[in-house]
Formats: C-alpha cells, structure tokens, sequence
C-alpha cells in the first residue's frame, strides 16, 4: 500500500480502439495529432521527473492492468481508480483528457504542458475531489446553484441564481469551496452516465465505437438567471477564482443559457468578457423565452422559478 500523501496518476500507455477514434475524429491535421503525441508522451515519459512531483505521485500505468477495455472511465477503471488511497478521477490523464487540454489551448505546446503542469499540482494540493457538503451547508441551502436534469444530448445541467449570491454576506473559502464541490458532483454525474449507459453498450455490441463516442458526454451546461442581478452579487474574488478554476476543468463547458438578462448583467458582462476567450463567449447565449433552444433542451426541466 501506498505511503499517505502519495496521489496516483493515471495514464494508459497503449490506447484502446476507442481512444483512437476520438484522437482520429477529434484532430482536424496531421500537425494537430504530433502535438498531442508530443503531449502524451512528455506526460508518460517526463512528468514523473518535475522535482515538486517526484515526492508527491505514484505513475499508474492502466494499460499494464486492464485486461481488455474498450475506453475510459468504465466499471473497471472507476474500481480500479478508487481502490487506491487518493484515487481521483480527475487524475485520470488519458486520451479524452490530454485532447481537452489541447483544444483549450490550441494545439499550442507549451501552453498545454503548463496548463497541464499546473493543473496536476492545483489538484494534488486542493484535493476538490475530498470536499464534504457538510461543511458547505449554508452555501448549499442558499439557492445559488444545484445541478437539475440534463439537456437533450444528456449533458448534466446546472442552475446558478446569482441574486443569492451576496458579496458582503459570504465567507470567501466556503464560497470558493462550493464551486469545488458542485464542479466535482458534475463531473461524476458525467462519469456515472457513461459508466452506465454508453461503455456497457459497447461492450455487448449494442453500440458500435462511432456511436458511443457521439453519445458520449464530456461537457456540462449551465442556465443562468440573468434578471434580478444586481450590484450586491458581483463578487470580483469569487469570478477570479472561477475563471481560473475553469482552466482546471478544460473544455467542460457545452454552453450557458442566461435567461433575461438585466441591465445589470451587462454590467457584469463588461467586467468579466475582457478575461474570456473568443471560443468562451461563443458559449454563451441570451435566452428570453426557454422556447427558443427546446431543440436543445428539455423545457420540462427547467425550474419552475425560471419559467
């Protein structure tokens, strides 16, 4: 067993078929695939020898275990994952991983490696995955956000209410905390979906690896009340945070509905954009009747207090 304050990382050094069709039809040249082997391979070959990390991880390879797998995140490799002291998920750095983080940060070598780099020692530091909601009662029975159904490509989907939100009236760790905390729920729930309901497919045939790879989920969506924003919700630590905890959760975001937005949200909307990307802010679309993305969305399960 391994020593406390030990994290496994896990990789997989041979892909599986599955992994291979995502790397085909997720990379648009042939310049596109050479870095993220590039990437791939300093991750395997070189993380292991950063001086901070030497002392911190044990290097799993999920290759050497697995028996037969036809991708990521399935039964096997959860159990496999959690039967290790500090097991995280989120330490899992395989193909669907390393493809994200290039994409955010577009095929660019080394913005990859130190995005990559500092999201791995954010992770071993933090430790989102150990956050308890216990100790984030109040933040959980505020209202401000609470993931609610999912979308009609089965993307979970979360519900922020920033008039709930007050600057003034919140302790900053607690605050930061708790978008931890829901950040790491919706990434199970994405875990879960396709631990049950796209990789068993697969394995009996029910799916072929092209149709499991387009109805995999990756990504989650938000729907933002955009109407009662007002100027005791804009908390200027808190986004900060925010947007740099979103560099650690590349390319999770499908897209944000804000529903009838204030004129105080554009007020907002002004601080805030000058730190997003072209790519981000293409994410985000105003909505005024819900009616308008029901191709996109389920209206039935949009709460009712946003109807």
């Amino acid at each position: 067993m391994e020593e406390s304050g030990i994290s496994p990382i896990f990789y997989f050094s041979e892909k599986t078929e599955f992994q291979l069709l995502k790397l085909e039809k997720t990379c648009n040249t042939q310049e596109e695939k050479d870095i993220y082997f590039k990437v791939e391979n300093y991750i395997i070959n070189e993380f292991k020898n950063i001086s901070k990390f030497k002392e911190q991880l044990q290097f799993v390879n999920l290759s050497e275990i697995l028996n037969n797998s036809n991708g990521s995140f399935n039964e096997e490799i959860i159990n496999i994952v959690k039967s290790y002291p500090n097991g995280d998920l989120g330490l899992v750095i395989d193909t669907f991983c390393i493809l994200r983080f290039c994409i955010a940060r577009k095929y660019q070598y080394q913005a990859i490696i130190n995005l990559m780099t500092e999201f791995l020692d954010w992770r071993l530091e933090k430790k989102p995955q150990l956050l308890k909601s216990e100790p984030l009662k109040k933040e959980l029975m505020s209202g401000k956000a609470f993931w609610c159904g999912k979308d009609k490509e089965n993307s979970p989907t979360i519900t922020i209410n920033p008039q709930h939100h007050i600057s003034y009236d919140r302790v900053l760790e607690e605050s930061l905390d708790y978008t931890l905390f829901l950040g790491e729920y919706g990434m199970n729930e994405i875990f879960k979906f396709n631990q049950l309901e796209i990789y068993p497919k697969i394995e009996k045939k029910e799916l072929t690896l092209e149709e499991g790879l387009n109805q995999l989920i990756e990504q989650y969506v938000i729907l933002y009340d955009g109407r009662f924003v007002a100027m005791k919700n804009f908390d200027i630590p808190v986004i900060k945070e925010f947007l740099r905890y979103a560099n650690y959760y590349a390319e999770r975001l499908k897209v944000v509905y804000i529903y009838k937005p204030s004129w105080s949200y554009y007020i907002l909307w002004k601080s805030v954009s000058p730190f997003l990307d072209k790519k981000t802010t293409s994410k985000i679309v105003m909505v005024n009747d819900w009616k308008e993305v029901e191709d996109k969305i389920d209206i039935h399960q949009v709460p009712k207090d946003l109807d």
